[in-house]
């Protein structure tokens, strides 16, 4: 038991870290507020009980003002949770006897309690059936007004069931270091830096056809799935290529290396797209490859960027995200255009692949096809002509 003053009396409060709120058996006329909350009680019926207006409270060297349940059903004045969280106090046990301290410093010693000549018993004696313990809970049901968080739950719960992290999928040794070069470049790079996400999905590496080596893939499906906007329009290029000048029988090719890496990703988004590597967590700074909305982020980006490339007006420029065809009438007319879409793209800061790099030829592979110009001797009428497939 502890004394505590209340609206100028002093009281007598058993320490109940089981209870919910603080309660009183009884307060000076006047003393009851408005507010209610439903509790349930030994006895497991639930009860609408008042609270009382906010009270001086004296403990120790505190003062402050608090609301309590009122009820003359209790055995005795319950200092509840609620006054020990606003005190600061910690509960303390020890062969002399239980002690409350409070942050200044004052230490305050409980009493036992006791009622007429024996100890009043808080919990059944040994010789009783055991039973259940039944807490003291508030039922309050939450206002249409104004949700709380339960309500929010609900309303999100088939969201937020889908956003556990996926653990890694395993590897064998031989794929995972095939890809732990790739992984190494990309953090030395910047491209990657640690994480402490809650978000991860699993990384896989897939072999290149024959040659014994391994790309990264990033599988982003789970993230892909939550997304309101599913995808992003890009154009047809095939469309484009239907309109490219009849005179122009010159073409050359571009593929961005690493394209999407030249994006860089928003703070408030990396986290999301994180994965762990040999017991390390990576995330991107940069737009990642297979997320789904990365293609048409990335195509509206380099579609504003090359309006300002300067090329001769008789060029003509098709763009596929990463992948460009450049067209033009003549070998130099061509050559020129080529060199000046080199040097812009990267004074802008993209790198082109040189491997994949088709200058100025009269048939190149575009998109998986090989694209050329055929005449026919009676005019000038040009005919595209999709050599083979790829």
């Amino acid at each position: 038991m502890l004394s505590i003053t209340v609206d100028g009396l002093q009281k007598d409060f058993l320490v109940d870290t089981g209870a919910t709120h603080s309660t009183v058996r009884s307060v000076s006329r006047g003393k009851l507020s408005n507010l209610t909350t439903t509790v349930v009680g030994i006895s497991g019926d639930p009860r609408v009980l008042p609270f009382t207006t906010p009270l001086p409270t004296v403990v120790g060297n505190q003062t402050l003002l608090h609301s309590y349940i009122c009820s003359k059903d209790v055995p005795v004045n319950l200092l509840g949770r609620d006054l020990l969280i606003r005190l600061g106090a910690s509960i303390t046990c020890s062969p002399q006897g239980l002690t409350v301290s409070l942050p200044a410093g004052t230490i305050l010693p409980c009493r036992e309690m006791v009622e007429g000549n024996g100890q009043f018993l808080l919990h059944p004696a040994q010789d009783v059936s055991p039973t259940a313990d039944i807490y003291w809970a508030m039922l309050n049901s939450e206002p249409s007004a104004s949700p709380g968080v339960l309500t929010m739950f609900q309303q999100w719960r088939p969201w937020l069931s889908q956003l556990h992290p996926y653990s890694q999928y395993p590897h064998k040794p031989q794929a995972e270091a095939g890809i732990a070069e790739t992984i190494e470049g990309l953090i030395d790079a910047g491209v990657l830096e640690p994480s402490g996400s809650p978000w991860n999905t699993p990384i896989l590496p897939v072999e290149k056809k024959g040659t014994g080596k391994y790309r990264m893939v990033h599988d982003l499906r789970r993230i892909n799935s939550l997304l309101g906007t599913t995808s992003l329009p890009v154009p047809n290029p095939y469309v484009a290529l239907a309109n490219l000048p009849p005179s122009h029988a010159w073409f050359s090719c571009i593929d961005l290396a690493n394209a999407f890496f030249c994006l860089p990703l928003a703070e408030s988004l990396r986290d999301v797209f994180s994965f762990t590597f040999r017991g390390h967590q990576w995330r991107y700074t940069r737009l990642p490859q297979g997320f789904a909305l990365s293609p048409g982020l990335f195509n509206q980006h380099l579609k504003a960027i090359l309006a300002k490339c300067p090329l001769p007006s008789d060029c003509f420029l098709v763009q596929y995200v990463d992948d460009l065809l450049l067209s033009a009438p003549t070998a130099d007319v061509c050559l020129q255009a080529t060199r000046s879409l080199l040097t812009f793209l990267a004074e802008v800061g993209f790198k082109v692949s040189r491997s994949k790099l088709q200058c100025c030829r009269k048939q190149v592979s575009f998109l998986g096809r090989m694209v050329a110009q055929t005449g026919k001797k009676g005019g000038e009428r040009r005919v595209l002509t999709y050599v083979s497939v790829m």
